[in-house]
């Protein structure tokens, strides 16, 4: 996939850095991104590098090219952000996520639903449910836009693995209110919930 010189098949690099991170190959990631970096990277090469290094728990590596997109860039978009907020959560490095939103803010960014699940779920893997929760009842008081489905689902999945009846019905009942219908993977992590294995989980949709 590379040929013969990767400089001259530039257009391959960012279908490189996730195929490689997936091999666990991070000296290859970095040599790909040196190739990048040499010549002025594009947006989708930094995005793709970011997504690599945290793949490969390399954070430090994700924070030098966000830091490098900050330097080569005006005003980056929410997309940047939000790749970074990714790997923060991946990691469960809530400090460094919070920092970051509050940078995203400050620069202006719109806190869409994609960074708002990025946040849920960076609290969620925290183990901060009631902040989480705060999050989607802020969205919902503002009238923004839905939250994600995903972004109930991580909160639900964590409910359940507690055995958390009350705080898992509370969202259950949210998503209907909200019109976000389950699936068959809600059902499932409904029925793991003791009380709910007495019930049949299609009743619980009606």
């Amino acid at each position: 996939m590379e040929g013969d010189d990767i400089k001259k098949n530039r257009c391959a690099c960012k279908v490189l850095f996730p195929l490689y991170a997936a091999l666990g190959k991070a000296e290859d990631v970095g040599r790909i991104w040196k190739v990048c970096e040499a010549n002025p990277p594009h947006l989708m090469e930094c995005l793709a590098a970011i997504e690599a290094w945290g793949k490969l728990g390399h954070v430090e590596n994700a924070e030098e090219v966000f830091d490098n997109m900050l330097k080569t860039r005006k005003n980056l978009s929410s997309e940047c952000y939000n790749a970074l907020l990714k790997v923060y959560t991946n990691h469960k490095l809530l400090s460094k996520g919070k920092e970051l939103a509050k940078r995203m803010s400050d620069a202006g960014c719109s806190i869409g639903p994609s960074t708002r699940d990025a946040l849920v779920k960076l609290y969620v893997e925290a183990g901060e449910l009631a902040k989480a929760d705060s999050i989607l009842q802020k969205v919902a008081q503002w009238n923004l836009v839905m939250p994600l489905y995903s972004s109930y689902m991580a909160m639900l999945d964590q409910y359940s693995k507690r055995g958390d009846i009350h705080n898992a019905e509370k969202i259950f009942h949210r998503m209907k209110a909200d019109n976000v219908f389950p699936n068959k993977q809600m059902t499932a992590q409904l029925k793991a919930i003791d009380p709910f294995k007495k019930t049949h989980a299609s009743e619980l949709f009606d």
